[in-house]
């Protein structure tokens, strides 16, 4: 029986996508998107490779510690993935 404090892994499925915690396959492509300038014009800054890696760290502790975080989105249908971060960890 899982104790009281801890928390079941979580992943949300419609029926094109996939809600899920970050796994590690996931910082490759987290520090590409954090590296191009289209992606991020809308945010203060590009981030470094370790402050990409920091912020998966971020969001896995915070999932462990309160149950939820931004999640990371793949489409079923194909083999990309959405890698969504709205909330700086430097903010939240």
């Amino acid at each position: 029986m899982p104790q009281l404090n801890q928390k079941p892994d979580l992943q949300l499925e419609t029926e094109r996508l996939i809600l899920r915690e970050w796994k590690d396959t996931d910082i490759p492509l987290f520090i590409a998107m954090n590296q191009d300038p289209r992606v991020i014009e809308f945010f203060p800054a590009l981030r470094t490779p370790q402050e990409s890696k920091d912020g998966v760290e971020w969001h896995r502790r915070h999932f462990k510690e309160h149950g939820f975080c931004c999640y990371a989105f793949e489409l079923k249908a194909t083999p990309h993935k959405i890698i969504l971060s709205l909330a700086d960890p430097k903010i939240v």
